[in-house]
């Protein structure tokens, strides 16, 4: 496969350009309401639950699944998130109780909790970039 940016062989999407750095891969970060982040730049699929919580939520973690709330998962040059059904507190994805396996794009926000109820706790926006 040839890189689109400068043509040089051979290239994967994922990785880097060894010629000129180029990569269509975007890694995925978590950015808290008051701007902090609490996962940066990851590449690979994560499972995040409670015990991952409890260093940037702090007592909200036991709003997460010990087992696993949702997951991050990286496909083809872009991501998705999956949720965990049989959890207690539901993740909600752009304020609608995400369900299966979902796209997800720069900006979208993230949170825990009961979307009927609109309770919302550790509210996070995604952020996808180069």
């Amino acid at each position: 496969m040839k890189c689109p940016n400068c043509g040089s062989e051979p290239y994967s999407p994922v990785e880097s350009c060894t010629s000129c750095g180029h990569v269509e891969f975007k890694p995925l970060s978590l950015i808290k309401a008051d701007g902090s982040t609490v996962l940066n730049q990851i590449r690979v699929e994560v499972g995040l639950n409670s015990s991952w919580a409890s260093r940037p939520f702090g007592d909200e973690r036991r709003y997460w699944n010990n087992d696993w709330q949702f997951k991050l998962i990286p496909v083809g040059t872009g991501w998705q998130i999956q949720s965990n059904d049989l959890a207690d507190n539901k993740t909600i994805l752009n304020g609608a109780l995400l369900v299966g396996i979902v796209d997800l794009t720069d900006g979208d926000s993230l949170c825990i909790g009961n979307a009927s109820a609109t309770v919302r706790k550790c509210e996070m926006t995604v952020k996808i970039t180069a």
